[in-house]
């Protein structure tokens, strides 16, 4: 019986680091996230993102604005993320004032929650 060819032989016809490239230009990012629908939503994401943004700076002081990390909204609720429990709290105190204008944004947010997000969590950084 043969001995099997040794695993890391770099001259090995079967080792697949020597496979031949694929021809052709590699494709751009962009073309592969518009095939998909992913880049259509993205946008749908981001635009509802900077609705609900200019939603609550016309409505609230500039302090608790900026506590406000990123609005998501899913399922007829609208969660927003803020930097800390005191921020929240304040938040929670403001926004029945606000439900009339915001079922009339949006009729189809039911209920909203907040939950808290630290900056750290927010931005990728490690602590």
């Amino acid at each position: 019986m043969p001995k099997p060819p040794p695993r890391n032989n770099p001259k090995s016809p079967k080792v697949a680091g020597n496979a031949p490239a694929r021809p052709g230009k590699p494709r751009e990012i962009s073309s592969l996230l518009s095939g998909s629908g992913l880049a259509s939503r993205a946008r749908e994401f981001v635009r509802r993102q900077e609705d609900w943004g200019s939603f609550f700076a016309a409505r609230l002081e500039p302090a608790l604005l900026a506590a406000i990390g990123h609005c998501v909204e899913k399922d007829g609720t609208l969660t927003i993320f803020v930097d800390s429990a005191a921020w929240a709290a304040r938040l929670r105190y403001a926004l029945p004032d606000l439900w009339p204008a915001a079922s009339e944004f949006r009729p189809g947010i039911a209920r909203w929650t907040v939950k808290i997000q630290p900056v750290a969590a927010r931005t990728g950084a490690r602590t």
